[in-house]
Formats: structure tokens, C-alpha cells, sequence
């Protein structure tokens, strides 16, 4: 094998692991969105539970 045919087998290599990069990628993304859509669907009920536990806190202190 010659140096040009190695360097077609570095640049297949390259080429692979671009392709591979760019699947990650891309599931990372999808996922991020995903997660992130959840956490906003989860924010109004979070936001009542802290609530309600500063109004508990508020009216332990009371007593």
C-alpha cells in the first residue's frame, strides 16, 4: 500500500467519525429538547408546591 492509499483509508476514517459525530449530535440534541420540554410541562406545579411550602412556613412561624 502507498501513501496515497493510506491517506484514503485516514480520510475514510475521518469521514466515518464525522458522520458518527454528527449522529451523536444530533440524538444529544433531540434529547436536550426533549428534557427541556418536560421541565418547562413541570414548572407550573413546581411553582405551586413552593408556594404552598412558603405558606406552610409562614404559618408555622405564626404559632
Amino acid at each position: 500500500m502507498g501513501q496515497l492509499g493510506a491517506l484514503d483509508l485516514v480520510d475514510d476514517h475521518l469521514v466515518d467519525l464525522e458522520m458518527k459525530l454528527q449522529i451523536v449530535s444530533e440524538e444529544i440534541s433531540a434529547s436536550l429538547e426533549e428534557q427541556s420540554t418536560v421541565s418547562l410541562l413541570c414548572m407550573p406545579r413546581s411553582i405551586r408546591d413552593v408556594i404552598r411550602l412558603c405558606d406552610d412556613t409562614v404559618s408555622l412561624c405564626c404559632y
